[in-house]
C-alpha cells in the first residue's frame, strides 16, 4: 500500500536522500540534521585569536559559528565561589547553554 504515491507530501525519495544528504538537507529533520553536520572546533587559550579564527573559518565556508562559552563560564563561576556557591550547579547550566547553543546553530545550517 503507497502513502503517498505522488509525493505530495513528501517529495523526496529515501534513496535521494541516502545517495545526497546535503542536496536533501531541506527534508531532513532537525535530528537527523545534528547528526550528519560537520563540526570543527577550535581550541586554545584566552587572547589567542580563537574567536577570530572560528569567525574567518565559518565566513570562509559559508556557515555559522558559535560564540565561545569558556569565557562566560569562567566569570560565572569566579563569582558562584566569591559568594561561597558551589560550582556544580553552573557546570550542568553551562553544558545545557553550550549545547543548546550548538543545536541551534546546527538546525539553521547545513553542513
Amino acid at each position: 500500500m503507497q502513502v503517498d504515491p505522488g509525493r505530495q507530501l513528501n517529495p523526496v525519495s529515501g534513496t535521494a536522500v541516502c545517495s545526497d544528504p546535503e542536496a536533501c538537507w531541506w527534508a531532513l529533520a532537525p535530528s537527523v540534521r545534528a547528526s550528519l553536520t560537520k563540526r570543527v572546533v577550535v581550541l586554545g587559550a584566552e587572547s589567542t585569536g580563537t574567536t577570530t579564527l572560528a569567525k574567518a573559518l565559518a565566513e570562509e565556508l559559508g556557515t555559522l559559528w558559535v560564540e565561545e562559552y569558556g569565557r562566560e563560564y569562567s566569570e560565572i563561576a569566579r563569582a558562584s565561589r566569591r559568594r561561597g556557591e558551589a560550582t556544580s550547579s553552573t557546570s550542568s547550566s553551562t553544558g545545557r547553554s553550550s549545547w543548546s547553543r550548538r543545536r541551534c546553530a546546527v538546525c539553521r545550517s547545513p553542513c
